[in-house]
């Protein structure tokens, strides 16, 4: 009997896990990047990144600015406007960036890490 119940326990388990796996949509994460590619220091975070996304099934999308402070405002600003947005996005706290970039994305309903 007790065999019996743990198998209607694991398929009602298997069963609930499939239905709701089919039901969640991913998460979408966008990385604003000061950084380019090719630097040491912030390509480790790039990875980190990518590695914890893929196994927490997020969709995650770096955008490199290439040290360029007034790009990573303009594309955070146009992250806002976009019609499918992101769930979140995390952006640095170089140069101001996030100063000038959390009032637009938060107010567009997206959640907003800051890195220092």
């Amino acid at each position: 009997m007790f065999k019996k119940f743990i198998l209607v326990l694991l398929i009602i388990l298997f069963n609930t896990s499939i239905l709701y796996a089919s039901s969640h949509t991913r998460e979408k994460v966008i990385f604003i990047s000061v950084a380019t590619q090719t630097e040491i220091f912030w390509n480790n975070i790039h990875r980190l990144a990518k590695a914890a996304a893929k196994d927490l099934n997020v969709d995650l999308e770096i955008i490199y600015t290439n040290r360029n402070h007034i790009k990573a405002v303009e594309i955070a600003k146009e992250i806002a406007k976009r019609k499918n947005k992101p769930d979140y996005v995390i952006v640095v706290g170089e140069k101001l960036i996030a100063s000038r970039s959390i009032p637009a994305l938060s107010s567009s309903g997206i959640k907003v890490f800051f890195i220092w």
